[in-house]
């Protein structure tokens, strides 16, 4: 946050305070007002609704208090959680590219997802 370059926020389960995950926005792009939205939760967390708050938050700082206009997610096809998730949220699928990742040996593609500020209803989120 310091630099300028990403903001990274804890995800704690109310009841311990126990770290499970965490939220962030990097990769601003200042005169776009743009930025990219990563997430991150521990398996015993899935499917708790946990994400979906702490992202609805998130995104609903991202556009009201820092002034951006679209965020953007680069998501594995394969994670099929994760595309519900975001089209929940409002995310649109954008496209797809072909072959960009290679992790542990694995190659996969990658799916573009974009949200814009004018389609975000908070109200709706939460």
């Amino acid at each position: 946050w310091e630099a300028g370059d990403s903001i990274r926020l804890a995800i704690e389960e109310t009841d311990s305070s126990l770290g499970i995950g965490t939220v962030s926005l990097f990769s601003f792009h200042e005169e776009s007002k743009r930025a990219e939205l990563g997430y991150l939760l521990g398996r015993p967390y899935w499917r708790r609704g946990f994400m979906y708050e702490a992202l609805a938050r998130l995104i609903h700082y991202a556009f009201s208090e820092l002034g951006l206009n679209r965020l953007e997610a680069d998501v594995d096809p394969d994670n099929v959680a994760s595309t519900r998730l975001l089209k929940k949220l409002g995310f649109g699928l954008e496209g797809r590219l072909k072959q960009r990742w290679i992790v542990n040996g694995r190659v996969s593609d990658s799916e573009i997802y974009g949200l814009v500020r004018e389609d975000f209803n908070i109200d709706q989120a939460l």
